[in-house]
């Protein structure tokens, strides 16, 4: 009901403004949630997953990243996420998941990434790959 009393239809946009105000759960229930997480994909036969962390906990991946911003729910969350990654590499260390699968879940999902550790001083080092000479009659 609107100030005047009647009723006022309110769009998407008002609702999904008032609902980002409330959360889910409070840390500690969320806590109590996370742990059951395991035992849930192995009754279910669901992989131990970001999206059946999603669909164990009934929200989007969208939601999931907003509650990932909040310190009171980051730590909890990075233990998921800690139990996923540790179930994905265990599976391909024992050769029950491709190895090929799980460097793909683990870089798409997890933000790992190939790094390659370049060391750099105050020396300027050029390298041709051509005959300087060559270069010098092109000019």
């Amino acid at each position: 009901m609107g100030k005047s009393g009647k009723l006022v239809k309110r769009g998407p946009d008002a609702i999904a403004k008032e609902c980002r105000k409330q959360y889910l759960w409070k840390p500690e229930e969320l806590n109590d949630i996370i742990d059951n997480f395991k035992e849930w994909c192995e009754a279910y036969e669901k992989a131990i997953c970001v999206p059946s962390l999603c669909e164990y906990l009934k929200i989007s991946r969208k939601t999931l990243s907003e509650y990932l911003k909040l310190p009171e729910y980051r730590d909890i969350l990075d233990r998921a996420y800690a139990c996923i990654e540790s179930d994905i590499i265990s599976k391909a260390m024992t050769g029950k998941q491709r190895e090929i699968m799980s460097i793909f879940v683990l870089k798409s999902l997890h933000d790992y990434r190939d790094t390659q550790k370049i060391e750099v001083d105050n020396k300027i080092v050029l390298t041709y790959d051509a005959d300087v000479s060559e270069i010098m009659e092109e000019l």
